[in-house]
């Protein structure tokens, strides 16, 4: 903790003295605890662009204004989407991974490899 001139000097001992020593430090007092909000607010700031969520997946609050109207809209669909019909959508299919099978006008021969009983053991 630092200490200032005062912190050295002795106390007046008139009333009316004391009363104004106690309202400057009253006043530093309010000063050093809005700088230390100040810097704790700008240390949240930081970490929170450090570690948080990107600015992609999190919008600024600004940006979040501009989209007022559509989420007005999406609770007006919302309440009409109750009322309709629901809607399937046929499931989506993968391809199959690995090669295509070879076209079927291509000549095919088949040819079997027989081990002897001796390397079939081993």
């Amino acid at each position: 903790m630092s200490h200032t001139p005062a912190d050295h000097t002795p106390l007046p001992d008139d009333p009316a003295q004391l009363k104004q020593v106690l309202a400057q430090q009253a006043n530093q007092i309010r000063h050093l605890q809005a700088r230390i909000e100040q810097l704790e607010e700008e240390k949240r700031r930081l970490l929170s662009r450090r570690y948080g969520p990107s600015s992609e997946k999190d919008p600024s609050p600004q940006l979040r204004l501009f989209n007022e109207p559509e989420a007005l809209q999406d609770e007006d669909e919302a309440d009409t989407e109750d009322t309709e019909a629901l809607v399937t959508v046929p499931a989506h299919k993968r391809r199959k991974s690995g090669r295509k099978p070879l076209p079927e006008h291509l000549p095919r021969i088949e040819v079997e490899h027989d081990l002897s009983d001796a390397e079939k053991v081993s």
